[in-house]
């Protein structure tokens, strides 16, 4: 439960006069309500100390988020744009020391789900991490890319069974980017939010970099390759339905911003 504010009077401070416990809360149990007179939370609390039957105690939400909260909402966005720097240590690594390259990236991408589920479960969403988290993605997602095909193999695999993928998602990514760039500018930005299919692209597609981050170095020789190789073409596939949906959002903005124009 939340913490009470410390006070030295816990009465009605609503001014509709003394409130009863709730019905079946139990000794030292705290039982709550939400309501909202005036932008205020209103807290119900009981507890069995001496002399105390019952609260409301009212506090504000800004209070509640910049009080004991004030770390949690940077946290979030300190592991995004740890996911950015983790980029360097992934280019430096790959060509030296494969296993910790591996271990790099997939604590960057465990990151990817880690920050937005501590974003959402502490109400602590920001603008700024909403543009960073789909940056770090990409950083990250089209640095690897970019590196796999240049590794040495024990059973090396046809070139172009990485770089066409690799291609077409960054092709993707960057088209997109471009596309969420001009309905922010337009002003419908909530047009081409990330969907499901968009989510599940980018699970796809980390899970499998880390899979053939692990087995590069011994190629078509590796079960592990040759399947993650599969998930990756998987989740271009998957790029690009994400695609449609968003493009398919975005055009009725597109027909306004056409009929608005100067003949």
């Amino acid at each position: 439960m939340w913490p009470l504010m410390q006070s030295t009077h816990l009465a009605s401070t609503s001014g509709s006069g003394p409130l009863t416990t709730r019905p079946g809360c139990a000794s030292r149990r705290e039982a709550w309500d939400v309501r909202a007179p005036g932008g205020w939370r209103a807290w119900r609390a009981w507890r069995a100390w001496p002399g105390v039957s019952g609260a409301t105690i009212l506090v504000s939400r800004v209070a509640l988020r910049s009080g004991s909260a004030s770390w949690q909402r940077g946290l979030p966005n300190v592991l995004t744009a740890l996911r950015v720097l983790a980029v360097i240590p992934t280019v430096a690594l790959f060509y030296t020391w494969t296993p910790a390259c591996c271990g790099v990236f997939v604590a960057a991408s465990l990151t990817d789900f880690l920050d937005g589920y501590l974003a959402r479960r502490w109400k602590v969403c920001s603008p700024f991490g909403k543009f960073l988290d789909p940056v770090a993605d990409k950083l990250l997602t089209c640095a690897v890319l970019v590196l796999l095909p240049t590794a040495t193999f024990e059973v090396a695999p046809p070139r172009w069974l990485l770089v066409v993928p690799a291609v077409l998602i960054i092709l993707r990514e960057i088209f997109i980017s471009a596309l969420r760039e001009w309905t922010a500018a337009a002003g419908e930005s909530n047009l081409t939010q990330v969907g499901f299919l968009g989510k599940a692209k980018t699970a796809v597609i980390l899970i499998s970099l880390c899979g053939l981050l692990a087995s590069c170095r011994q190629g078509l020789k590796s079960k592990l390759f040759s399947g993650c190789v599969a998930l990756l073409y998987l989740g271009a596939l998957l790029a690009y339905l994400s695609s449609i949906g968003y493009v398919r959002n975005a055009l009725p903005a597109f027909r306004r911003a056409s009929n608005t124009m100067p003949d």
